[in-house]
């Protein structure tokens, strides 16, 4: 699918030059004025991560998407050394490290408790779980998280058990971000219709990539028809500026 993807933006590309106009006038022209980014503040310790997201919103962000470090655990998904940029892509090999549910669902929420008692409700909140819980551990965060009143939570479980969200539906209306894996335009029909029946009841987001969707005119069909499901399309980050439709 990537591979076919390329290629077709590759196509597009030549057409636009072409046609001597950006590409989104030939996807039929703009249809906003602006649109909302999201950056990442992560610490090691809650003033770190106060401090972070006041250097955040100083440089004018009004979403965020927040990580903490974990008493306990020596390396948390997405927390970098104090001045270090995040970069979810690093060099050489993956690196191990442990993980334990139970002291991150004991410490997340006091991240956030600390962010919202600090610049209160003018900022929109959002964290990355990385798939690291199973469904009732995701059911259980969510409802937790429920009072900070995130813009998205992502990924907690894999997208792949589809199952898994009817659960963590019927315990929280917590918006959430998911689908990140699903590439194939089946599988994300198959995940829209098995997820409908409850759908509605709770905000869902579903990132939607162009070059794993399998070409430009696929991507944009998502765009269009996954509303219809009372779900919110977005794109994938791009150097950790990601918009938050």
């Amino acid at each position: 699918m990537s591979a076919i993807a390329a290629v077709d933006m590759a196509l597009w590309d030549i057409k636009a030059k072409l046609a001597n106009m950006p590409l989104y006038q030939l996807l039929g022209g703009k249809s906003r004025n602006r649109i909302m980014t999201y950056t990442h503040a992560n610490g090691e310790t809650a003033q770190e991560l106060v401090d972070e997201v006041a250097l955040r919103i100083e440089q004018g962000y009004r979403a965020i998407r927040i990580q903490c470090g974990i008493p306990g655990i020596s390396k948390t998904y997405g927390v970098t050394p104090q001045g270090v940029a995040y970069e979810p892509a690093m060099k050489g090999r993956p690196a191990e490290h442990s993980w334990n549910s139970s002291k991150y669902l004991n410490h997340v929420e006091t991240a956030f408790a600390r962010v919202r008692e600090q610049f209160g409700d003018g900022i929109e909140l959002l964290h990355d779980v990385h798939h690291r819980l199973t469904p009732i551990e995701a059911a259980r965060l969510g409802k937790m998280l429920e009072p900070y009143h995130l813009f998205w939570l992502e990924d907690c479980v894999p997208a792949e058990d589809q199952q898994a969200f009817r659960l963590i539906r019927q315990h929280t209306t917590t918006p959430w971000l998911s689908v990140r894996c699903l590439t194939a335009s089946m599988i994300v029909k198959s995940f829209l219709k098995n997820s409908s029946s409850t759908i509605s009841e709770h905000h869902w987001f579903m990132v939607v990539a162009s070059l794993t969707s399998g070409a430009l005119p696929i991507w944009q069909l998502y765009i269009r028809f996954v509303p219809g499901f009372m779900v919110q399309p977005t794109s994938p980050r791009h150097h950790g500026v990601c918009p938050a439709f």
